[in-house]
């Protein structure tokens, strides 16, 4: 496991270097997963899209907003990221709801 953190000077080269780091990463591994922080908060996620095969969003269940939803998936389209889907963490689940599954 690599962070950016470890491999670029400061977080001012992510924009710049990021794709550069993802290729140099799919030459060795098998499987690249790359973790980035909220792209409402920092822009890094925006520029790292561009170098990745697909995109999972998360989310925080009863915590994002329906316009934090819909400005991420307006930055998401606009930059032409292959979106795969939303993943909802902290979703309450009632006994009653398994039941019925």
């Amino acid at each position: 496991m690599l962070q950016l953190g470890d491999l670029l000077r400061g977080p001012g080269e992510v924009p710049t270097r990021g794709s550069e780091v993802v290729s140099v990463a799919r030459q060795i591994a098998d499987v690249v997963l790359v973790e980035a922080p909220a792209m409402l908060a920092i822009p890094d996620a925006e520029a790292l899209v561009r170098s990745v095969d697909a995109v999972i969003v998360v989310a925080q269940s009863f915590h994002t907003t329906v316009g934090q939803a819909t400005r991420s998936g307006e930055l998401l389209r606009r930059s032409g990221a292959p979106t795969l889907g939303v993943v909802l963490t902290d979703v309450e689940v009632r006994p009653k709801d398994l039941r019925q599954a």
